[in-house]
């Protein structure tokens, strides 16, 4: 007969920190094999091996055992699929956080170390646990919590919807089996609202999605709405407006429908809509599989070739730890056996910022996680922590990889004041190096010298030595005739933007600028001075910044689009 501990079982209040994603210590989850580990005192997730070590440490034997187990369940006929309205993740109308159709959950109480194993609805559980597991179960972890909802999607009504002109005897439109009048494809269509003529949509940047046939149709006939067919249902449907460049709500929808035979209240959505596609293209959308010129990549696999999970425009995040685990000093300074980073680890992991660190260290160098069937992994609980108390980096919005950067080297660098142990080498001294500005006086001669610590070289771009001048100007030439017509490019037209090689960019760093109305000291007069520029002490990880952004005539910022070519190897020696 088995002894439970019920003083081992808590019930979480709305209050506490539920962690049932990953385990704290490794990127084992609820469907890796033998799941995930809830600790139902703490409430910290564990892989089973680190359960065990937990048990050996706290004497904690009572754990929610959660697992997710993959079924691969068709939907069955005549159920609509889950609606989505809006362009978010995690509210109502958006897309869900977890397709749990997919999936089958498994829940067991658990009792180390031999690893008892009872279901929720075992006779044998007392009721203390039961109702501590139950409310496990249905709570929301510490990722849950705190997504934030973001790419809102708040259409506006279209001025052409309001007395859209539709052509006299159209025709009968069927509800399925339709295809491009012109390239026979069958996914991805758009009704046009004038003539019902059906078309294919854009091609998207990764080769799926239409030929233009659509877009093109209305540059030849001005007729501005069209409608995406496999959306029409009775709540709605996607509608784009050519003129006003955007997707619309077009409240006479019905109406105009029916002008071509179409009842949109007997119809289901088997398309998916304009929000589902963005967001399955931000989710899952695999960038590193393909390169510059737009070709597919065998992937890699192993240790040093782990990938990261989207998190929700969380790639300015997996860039840096991307990088920065590359680099030796990093790998010496986190990479921790198991044994030995949960010995370290305080009470609480989940909160300290070396046992994260090193998590994700050992989750991406390890190779564990890099084979056919995984996705890598996802450092919810790394991004949370380094997240936390800060304005921006808590949130799910876009953000700057180099404000990223310097804010990790910093907490980096705070973390080694605070270590007892001196012997540990602060990593990101890597990147430190020296900028030495030298100001000579062109009136006397006098120079001036004055340095500056950091962890970057931001250079200027120099556009105007664009190594394919001819090209851009064409391109412009092109973007303006067609402007005058009123017209864009065609989506098929190459965007030729001007391209500048790094070295340029290195040599505009170091080349001698003239300062005009500059006071000197020494002639206590306004004159002109000599700025020059160059690295008085060199980092062993050199990392450059190139500066896209620059203030127009009117002080507002701009962007260049511009490619910069990179050298593989770059002589600094001159």
């Amino acid at each position: 007969m088995t002894s439970f501990p019920e003083d081992q079982a808590r019930t979480p209040s709305h209050a506490d920190r539920v962690w049932k994603d990953e385990c704290a210590f490794s990127f084992a989850n609820q469907e890796t094999p033998g799941g995930l580990f809830i600790d139902m005192r703490t409430f910290i997730g564990y892989g089973r091996n680190f359960a065990l070590k937990n048990y050996q440490k706290t004497n904690q034997s009572l754990y929610l055992n959660l697992r997710k187990i993959k079924v691969n369940k068709e939907r069955s006929e005549g159920s609509p699929p889950h609606k989505i309205t809006k362009l978010a993740i995690g509210v109502e109308g958006g897309i869900p956080l977890e397709e749990t159709a997919e999936y089958r959950q498994e829940a067991e109480v658990v009792v180390l170390p031999q690893f008892e194993s009872f279901p929720l609805n075992s006779p044998q559980l007392p009721e203390k646990i039961k109702k501590s597991a139950e409310a496990l179960l249905a709570a929301d972890s510490v990722s849950r919590k705190e997504e934030v909802s973001f790419w809102e999607d708040k259409r506006e009504i279209s001025t052409y919807a309001l007395e859209l002109f539709q052509l006299p005897n159209p025709p009968k439109i069927p509800p399925k089996g339709n295809k491009c009048i012109h390239c026979d494809l069958t996914e991805n269509l758009w009704m046009n609202l004038t003539d019902g003529v059906i078309l294919c949509g854009r091609k998207q940047p990764d080769g799926s999605g239409g030929n233009g046939h659509a877009e093109r149709h209305y540059k030849e006939t001005s007729y501005p709405l069209v409608v995406k067919l496999g959306t029409i249902n009775a709540e709605g449907a996607d509608v784009y407006s050519y003129p006003e460049d955007n997707m619309v709500v077009d409240p006479y929808l019905d109406a105009h429908l029916k002008h071509f035979g179409i009842n949109a209240a007997s119809l289901e959505k088997y398309d998916k809509t304009m929000a589902e596609m963005t967001l399955d293209h931000n989710l899952s959308f695999e960038y590193s599989r393909l390169s510059a010129d737009g070709k597919t990549q065998t992937p890699a696999y192993g240790p040093g070739f782990t990938g990261i999970k989207n998190l929700g425009n969380s790639c300015y995040l997996s860039s840096i730890i991307q990088v920065l685990f590359s680099i030796p000093d990093f790998e010496k300074r986190y990479r921790t056996p198991e044994d030995q980073l949960f010995t370290l680890s305080p009470s609480d992991p989940t909160n300290n910022f070396d046992t994260q660190m090193s998590k994700v260290a050992n989750g991406l160098l390890s190779g564990d996680y890099s084979f056919p069937e995984s996705e890598g992994i996802a450092p919810r609980m790394f991004k949370t922590l380094i997240g936390k108390n800060h304005r921006e980096f808590s949130t799910n919005r876009q953000q700057d990889s180099l404000e990223f950067f310097q804010y990790l080297l910093e907490l980096i660098s705070r973390q080694n004041v605070l270590q007892k142990n001196s012997s540990l080498k602060d990593p990101s001294e890597c990147f430190l190096l020296t900028v030495e500005e030298k100001i000579q006086c062109q009136a006397t001669g006098a120079v001036k010298y004055t340095n500056r610590k950091d962890n970057i070289l931001s250079v200027p771009i120099p556009i105007e030595l664009a190594t394919n001048k001819d090209e851009v100007e064409a391109y412009k030439k092109k973007q303006k005739e067609a402007e005058a017509k009123g017209e864009k490019l065609s989506a098929d037209e190459q965007v030729i933007r001007p391209r500048v090689n790094l070295i340029q960019c290195l040599e505009r760093f170091a080349a001698p600028e003239i300062i005009s109305d500059f006071y000197s000291e020494a002639a206590k007069s306004k004159t002109t001075a000599k700025k020059t520029t160059r690295l008085a002490t060199f980092p062993d990880v050199l990392s450059i910044q190139l500066r896209k952004f620059y203030l127009d005539d009117n002080w507002s910022p701009k962007k260049l689009d511009v490619f910069v070519d990179v050298p593989e190897t770059v002589d600094l020696d001159g």
